[in-house]
């Protein structure tokens, strides 16, 4: 049994931060990545790697991804070699990616748009991802509107193009809402866990993912009893 305690470094979703992970309740020390603005000529791989640079991991560690933080880990999954890694509301690799965003990659005309266009407005933004409850609405919105719209544009063109083709299962742990309608559950590849709820599911729910991720530590024995 390890005696070191258990690190996880956590990327959160398009146009949040690491203020979505607080109501997790993990036995493990939570390490959120921040954002940086992606280069121009950033592909997920590279991306991930910028993000990760700054940090010099210990073991053990693991990763934690949300939506396009859960693409960003996957990539950091293949790169690293953390204890596992956990998808929240996130996708395996581009295949799984829904037909209109793979759709775009190509599209050289779409790039050429000014920033603004791909920061639409928030009321459409919480629709897709599914936010009902008001108290979550305002809590998303404040994450929303202190994203810029160049950020937008450079994530959603790193999304589009990514060519993840290969899957590994191994040490890699998804959990999905199933009424998220950003990324529909019936279009995954067998997720490991399927609990009640849409894209927003880190906040709504955290008490089951929570469950999830330290059943994940104490398989690996990394809890000090």
């Amino acid at each position: 049994m390890s005696d070191k305690p258990l690190t996880i470094y956590a990327l959160p979703g398009l146009g949040t931060d690491e203020k979505i992970f607080e109501y997790l309740r993990l036995h493990a020390q939570l390490k959120p990545i921040p954002w940086k603005v992606p280069d121009p000529k950033d592909d997920m791989a590279s991306y991930a790697r910028r993000l990760f640079q700054d940090f010099n991991p210990q073991e053990p560690y693991a990763f934690l991804g949300v939506s396009f933080g859960g693409m960003l880990a996957t990539e950091l999954h293949h790169q690293c070699n953390p204890l596992f890694t956990v998808l929240v509301s996130s996708v395996q690799c581009s295949a799984d990616l829904p037909m209109w965003m793979s759709s775009l990659r190509n599209n050289p005309f779409l790039w050429k748009m000014p920033d603004s266009f791909f920061k639409p407005p928030f009321n459409l933004v919480k629709k897709a991802v599914g936010i009902k409850n008001p108290r979550h609405q305002v809590y998303f919105k404040g994450f929303y509107e202190n994203t810029s719209a160049q950020f937008f544009k450079r994530s959603m063109k790193i999304i589009t193009g990514w060519q993840r083709k290969s899957v590994t299962k191994d040490n890699l742990i998804q959990i999905h809402g199933d009424k998220d309608k950003l990324f529909p559950v019936e279009n995954m590849i067998s997720p490991n866990y399927v609990l009640k709820g849409s894209h927003f599911l880190i906040i709504s729910g955290a008490k089951g993912i929570s469950e999830i991720i330290n059943q994940e530590i104490a398989k690996r024995a990394c809890v000090n009893n």
